[in-house]
């Protein structure tokens, strides 16, 4: 006995769904009952769904790794969060009671913004290509720990002497007349 087959495309899934089918091995047929077998369909979109669900958990929970691929890209000069790490031979240092140390400079205006530990900064910088100089460079005159004052005073004197930028990768070198390294800062990303 020839049986017709209809084909019905459901919407959620792309699935055909044959109503009645010629072939005895057709997916969710019953011979004895001659009708399609929901059950079996739907045990058939769920398990589809769940894998795909699952493949794109663990795909995003995976995560990306940029230095697996190749080079990183470097964090753009301007506009970034860039966290002192060392002055000099000297680590940074922070306390409790202030920001840690830090500069951004804003490429709208030109503006250099920041804190040196203990005081906040403000000032101006001019950019040329990998050449850069700060320029009336001023702070808040608040007192802190001898460490903490010393690093301020290092920071400021190595941004009056800068020359020069490189930045590789999250990291960013100040660079003075000589090339040598003066102030060495890494990206932090606020959000």
């Amino acid at each position: 006995m020839k049986r017709d087959r209809v084909r019905v495309v459901d919407t959620c899934g792309g699935l055909n769904i044959p109503s009645q089918a010629s072939e005895p091995y057709a997916v969710g047929w019953s011979e004895k009952a001659h009708e399609w077998q929901w059950s079996d369909l739907m045990k058939q979109k769920f398990s589809l769904t769940a894998l795909l669900i699952g493949t794109l958990a663990l795909a995003g929970c995976a995560g990306f790794d940029a230095t697996s691929g190749g080079d990183t890209a470097n964090e753009p000069l301007e506009n970034t969060y860039w966290k002192l790490v060392t002055v000099g031979e000297r680590q940074a240092v922070a306390i409790d009671e202030a920001r840690e140390a830090h500069l951004v400079l804003h490429a709208e205006d030109a503006r250099l913004a920041g804190s040196t530990g203990c005081n906040r900064m403000m000032g101006e910088y001019e950019r040329d290509g990998d050449r850069l100089r700060f320029d009336r460079v001023a702070t808040t005159r608040m007192a802190c720990p001898g460490e903490v004052m010393e690093l301020e005073r290092e920071f400021l004197d190595a941004l009056s002497e800068i020359a020069s930028w490189q930045v590789e990768g999250e990291n960013l070198t100040l660079l003075d007349d000589e090339g040598e390294a003066r102030a060495r800062f890494e990206a932090v990303h606020l959000y």
